[in-house]
């Protein structure tokens, strides 16, 4: 991703530590998403003192990947939390999970580069999602 693209995102979640990005420009408003997510179930999370990490953002077989962990395991097992607390910190955790598998699926149908509609093209070594237009960019495919 681009360096200005990075800093905007950068700006827009100050609360957030994003890790390298180790994506196209095409994806950008998927991430956008997931960070806002991400920042929103922390601000709900932090009344249990639970917070998500993100620990690695990029392209894998074609598709976005976004990793995130949490402290939940272990302010559970510190008994910090009541049950009924636990369970509304694990939905929380789990909508959140669930988001994310959405844009994931959402970015095998965008161009990595540009972001417009695009298909997952196999080259000899690796997997891409690109559009018509981008498709000589970059890429040689089968």
């Amino acid at each position: 991703m681009s360096p200005k693209l990075i800093r905007d995102l950068e700006e827009k979640y100050p609360s957030l530590k994003i890790p390298c990005l180790e994506t196209d420009n095409g994806w950008y408003n998927l991430i956008d998403m997931l960070l806002a997510e991400v920042t929103n179930t922390n601000n709900q999370l932090e009344k249990y003192k639970i917070r998500c990490s993100i620990t690695q953002i990029k392209e894998k077989f074609g598709g976005l990947r976004f990793y995130v962990v949490n402290n939940w395991v272990e302010k559970t097992m510190d008994g910090d939390l009541l049950i009924e607390d636990q369970d509304k910190a694990a939905d929380l955790i789990d909508k959140l999970y669930e988001f994310i598998e959405r844009i994931e699926d959402t970015s095998r149908e965008l161009c990595e580069i540009c972001g417009i509609t695009g298909e997952i093209l196999r080259s000899e070594t690796q997997l891409k999602t690109l559009c018509k237009n981008c498709r000589g960019m970059k890429f040689q495919y089968n």
